[in-house]
């Protein structure tokens, strides 16, 4: 796949998670959203690695950095 073609998926595919996340029916439904939105705040009080699944792998610097531009 041409890079332009990735980064239009990429667009597609965070333009999805925006507007499905995001929106009236997932604030009003929380029992039937992701749970990691739920978790996230815990995740932080375990010991070791428990929040880095990523740690080490170029998926994690592209996590980082859509943050960033986000």
């Amino acid at each position: 796949m041409a890079p332009e073609e990735q980064a239009g998926g990429r667009e597609a595919a965070r333009r999805t998670l925006i507007e499905e996340y995001l929106s009236v029916w997932h604030r009003d439904h929380p029992g039937e959203g992701c749970p990691v939105s739920g978790f996230a705040a815990d995740l932080g009080h375990e010991p070791g690695q428990a929040a880095r699944a990523t740690r080490g792998n170029p998926l994690s610097e592209e996590l980082l950095q859509a943050a960033r531009t986000a």
